[in-house]
């Protein structure tokens, strides 16, 4: 048997941990990861806006998307997951009413469907977004 021997002169390594390193931190960036979140969230609060119902504007204006914690007490908000969270909802008391029904009301949803509607192309939209800012890097 005959024996090949092949020796590699690695160089710069150093750099490329570094740059290793640099990448890692920017994945676990809670503010990367919610900024990508946001962006990607934008179009679908606009078209859950499109599918609200229409009376005084109040239910549509109230749709946004957010971190939770932004929208609570501090007390409550040591409750919330830890996790980058970017949620995409209505503040109206009324946006409940309206999503879900009532007993006199047959529900008129816009969250859902928007969001069923929108599902393929949020996830291409945030992948996207991830990428631009990890690019960035």
């Amino acid at each position: 048997m005959i024996g090949t021997r092949v020796e590699a002169n690695l160089t710069g390594l150093a750099d490329l941990d570094r740059q290793l390193a640099a990448l890692e931190n920017a994945l676990l960036s809670e503010e990367l990861m919610r900024a990508a979140m946001m962006e990607a969230a934008g179009p679908l609060v606009t078209l859950a806006k499109a599918k609200a119902k229409r009376l005084t504007g109040a239910i549509a204006d109230s749709i946004r998307a957010g971190h939770p914690r932004q929208d609570v007490s501090a007390r409550r908000a040591k409750t919330l997951p830890k996790e980058t969270l970017v949620v995409v909802g209505a503040s109206s008391p009324a946006a409940r009413f309206l999503e879900r029904g009532t007993f006199r009301q047959a529900p008129q949803p816009f969250l859902r469907p928007a969001v069923e509607q929108d599902r393929e192309a949020l996830k291409a939209r945030f992948a996207a977004a991830l990428r631009r800012r990890l690019a960035a890097i």
